[in-house]
């Protein structure tokens, strides 16, 4: 949550569902990892495939966010249906970006006006917010198909075999998935506002969800190596908080640690924090860790004092966002790399602040919130990175 440009930038519980991109990735599910190919032309019928990316991007007692990358690798397509299967006592509760229907603990999800038509390898992204009963998360989704057909990864014709007319299609060989761009060298990359990538346990958002945003390219090499282009005009307000994400999911007295280690490259200029967004309790509190920052930009709420902890110094802010409370850690001098000791930081607004107890530790979070690039591009790398919490 940053106050940038001398102006409150709302990115708290409400305007983060509202946006759906609360993003956290130990539960996320990636249904194929493959590249599909179809080295045989058809010409008697029209291939059909697909994969999709499950990622539950928040939890909380009795409810979850869930978000879904679907990707298009048969022939193109005007609408499409998603049929998947909940566990257990899962229901969709609330739904974007598509309609949603459910019998029993099928679903299936419609496309919008806006994103129906669907090219070879073209892909978008849905999500609901979820319920369930009982004490334990009953698991992720499982079953996809679009419009019929399972979502293996693979491409199929609605024939059995093809024609003897059948030739090489070299170029039908080389296609890759819309997930991977060998062009560029990278695993991943997508200018998608709502792109997403999950890989070794976190998922990696482009997440440009302010107003007003410009143009962003998310790129992934690594789980430990990814960033973004970004393009962004100098105006008031973050315009995206490209991030990379952990889901946790333990109560904070029952950790022992929760560290995380980084490396970037940030650019010289622009209205820019990189900062660590911790969430609690679901998206009930937010924590904010800014490690550098760059021009206008300062965190929300009122300074309450200094803190030094494990040899670093920080200002610490106290705020609401009128949805949630915001603390906000901004440390005295910049870096690009190091460790921060999240779980200490955490136990000092438990213990010396009061703020909270004993609340579940559900997300870690680090990236970039971004405001202005003077209408250049500037480049965030990740260069090496790691979460973790037992």
């Amino acid at each position: 949550m940053s106050e940038l440009n001398g102006r409150t930038a709302r990115r708290g519980a409400t305007t983060v569902r509202a946006r759906k991109r609360v993003a956290a990735a130990a539960a996320a599910v990636l249904t194929t990892t493959g590249v599909a190919t179809l080295t045989l032309t058809q010409t008697a019928s029209a291939a059909s495939g697909c994969q999709v990316a499950y990622s539950v991007s928040s939890q909380w007692p009795g409810g979850f966010t869930a978000s879904v990358a679907i990707t298009n690798l048969g022939s193109a397509v005007s609408s499409w249906t998603l049929g998947f299967t909940l566990p257990g006592t899962e229901a969709v509760s609330q739904g974007w970006s598509a309609t949603y229907s459910q019998s029993g603990q099928k679903v299936t999800a419609t496309n919008a006006s806006y994103n129906g038509s669907l090219a070879t390898n073209g892909s978008t992204s849905i999500g609901f917010n979820g319920t369930f009963t009982g004490s334990t998360f009953p698991g992720n989704a499982s079953s996809f198909t679009l419009n019929g057909t399972a979502c293996t990864g693979a491409v199929s014709s609605s024939s059995p075999s093809p024609s003897k007319s059948a030739s090489a299609s070299p170029s039908a060989s080389a296609s890759p998935s819309a997930s991977a761009s060998s062009s560029s060298g990278y695993l991943y990359e997508d200018s998608g506002q709502w792109a997403q990538y999950s890989i070794g346990g976190y998922t990696i958002y482009n997440d440009e969800w302010g107003s007003g945003y410009g143009s962003q390219t998310l790129w992934v090499k690594s789980a430990t190596n990814w960033g973004v282009f970004s393009t962004q005009p100098a105006t008031s307000g973050v315009k995206s908080y490209a991030n990379e994400s952990k889901t946790i999911g333990t109560a904070l007295n029952s950790l022992t640690s929760a560290t995380s280690t980084f490396n970037e490259t940030n650019p010289s200029s622009g209205d820019w924090e990189s900062a660590y967004d911790v969430w609690l309790n679901g998206s009930g509190i937010e924590v904010m860790i800014w490690t550098d920052k760059s021009g206008n930009v300062g965190p929300l709420g009122s300074s309450v004092g200094t803190v030094t902890l494990d040899g670093n110094t920080w200002t610490l802010y106290a705020g609401n966002n009128g949805s949630n409370p915001t603390y906000s850690f901004v440390r005295s001098a910049n870096e690009t790399s190091g460790t921060v000791n999240i779980l200490d930081l955490l136990k000092y607004l438990e213990n010396t602040g009061g703020y909270f107890s004993n609340p579940t530790l559900s997300t870690i979070q680090y990236g970039w919130e971004i405001s202005g690039t003077g209408n250049t591009q500037e480049n965030f790398t990740i260069n090496s990175y790691s979460a973790s919490a037992s």
